[in-house]
């Protein structure tokens, strides 16, 4: 699995960097198992691992497996196994290490809520910022597992159906690329996902232009602003080393996104489990959603 993420200019690039750096200094604990489900003993891919808050973290590949490296300080810390349909699961480090441990997920029963019927017509609106000045946002910085957010301000009290969600794709270098979209309510001491089903989507190589993705088979209906995040996963691109002389090497493994300089509120985690973090300087990925209200 290759490492994946974004970079913004100079000043995200540092903000990413010092997070990673923080997080890895003086690693020496390396926990390494598989993920399966708890029923179906099937591998489970893309489960977020690691310690919340902490910026240490990482995702099980597409067999389950996964590896984390954690310094010794965190030796007595707690992991934390996410994923939507599932519950979560906690297990400390010393648990981790036992060799021959499998971690089981079970899955998550979901009260759906029921469909409402009404005859008055829907008003359609776009929310979010759909065009950008000069600003890029690029895979190639953050590990597998991080995001970059924008807070989508729904319309007062009504309740809005969600119908799609859309952003801008200005490069595309890698063979493809793997996402996830992940949808949070913004609650006063973080944010809550809001998702009943996992929501993939794959960026092939040479796709630019405005991407949308259909949210009405979800039948996703929200009652409160909104953060609407992409959630990197996984790069398959050529394996070319960082050389400094030349810097256009490193770029194989961008996939850019316009951005602007003044737009909605962002935020962004550098890994799996990582802390949310507001992104200075007010930038902004163009994010924009059509909602029906």
């Amino acid at each position: 699995m290759k490492r994946v993420g974004l970079k913004l200019l100079f000043v995200l690039l540092l903000m990413a960097e010092g997070m990673l750096m923080q997080a890895q200094d003086h690693q020496s604990i390396v926990v390494e198992s598989i993920v399966l489900d708890s029923v179906s003993h099937t591998p489970l891919c893309y489960v977020n691992i690691g310690i919340a808050n902490k910026n240490i973290g990482t995702i099980s590949g597409v067999d389950g497996k996964f590896s984390l490296s954690l310094p010794d300080s965190l030796a007595n810390e707690t992991v934390t196994f996410s994923m939507i349909g599932y519950s979560t699961k906690l297990l400390s480090v010393s648990e981790l290490q036992n060799e021959n441990r499998n971690i089981l997920l079970s899955p998550s029963v979901i009260e759906l809520r029921p469909a409402e019927v009404t005859a008055k017509k829907l008003k359609a609106k776009k929310i979010g910022k759909s065009s950008g000045v000069g600003v890029t946002f690029a895979v190639g910085v953050l590990e597998a597992g991080g995001e970059i957010g924008v807070v989508m301000k729904m319309s007062g009290k009504k309740e809005s159906f969600l119908k799609d969600f859309n952003f801008k794709i200005t490069g595309n270098k890698p063979d493809s690329a793997v996402f996830r979209l992940n949808l949070y309510y913004v609650e006063k001491d973080g944010f809550t996902n809001i998702l009943n089903d996992n929501i993939y989507f794959t960026l092939h190589k040479g796709t630019i232009g405005n991407i949308s993705i259909d949210l009405t088979p979800y039948q996703i209906v929200v009652d409160r602003d909104i953060l609407a995040s992409i959630e990197f996963l996984e790069i398959y691109a050529p394996e070319v080393e960082f050389d400094e002389d030349d810097p256009n090497k490193y770029s194989y493994g961008d996939i850019d996104i316009a951005g602007s300089f003044v737009g909605p509120k962002s935020y962004m985690r550098p890994t799996s489990q990582g802390e949310w973090e507001k992104v200075p300087m007010s930038v902004s990925p163009c994010f924009w959603m059509m909602i029906l209200y």
